[in-house]
């Protein structure tokens, strides 16, 4: 499996556990925590997506907002 696709089951997974929150959820401190810690990691997917989507393009990515720009 190819470092994208694994990063896109990673996002799809962060995704539906998000989904699995709801409103009331977030009145338990440690269930908000995990919705915070869930939506970082699932920004850091979308990153290292670009990055790699980048890369496998034969881009020279310096950072994470150069890979986005590019």
């Amino acid at each position: 499996m190819g470092a994208i696709e694994r990063l896109l089951k990673l996002l799809l997974h962060y995704t539906a556990l998000l989904d699995n929150l709801n409103v009331n959820d977030l009145d338990d401190v440690y269930k908000y925590l995990s919705a915070v810690y869930l939506l970082q990691v699932q920004a850091q997917s979308l990153i290292d997506i670009m990055a790699r989507a980048a890369s496998a393009l034969g881009l020279e990515v310096e950072g994470y907002v150069d890979a986005g720009n590019k």
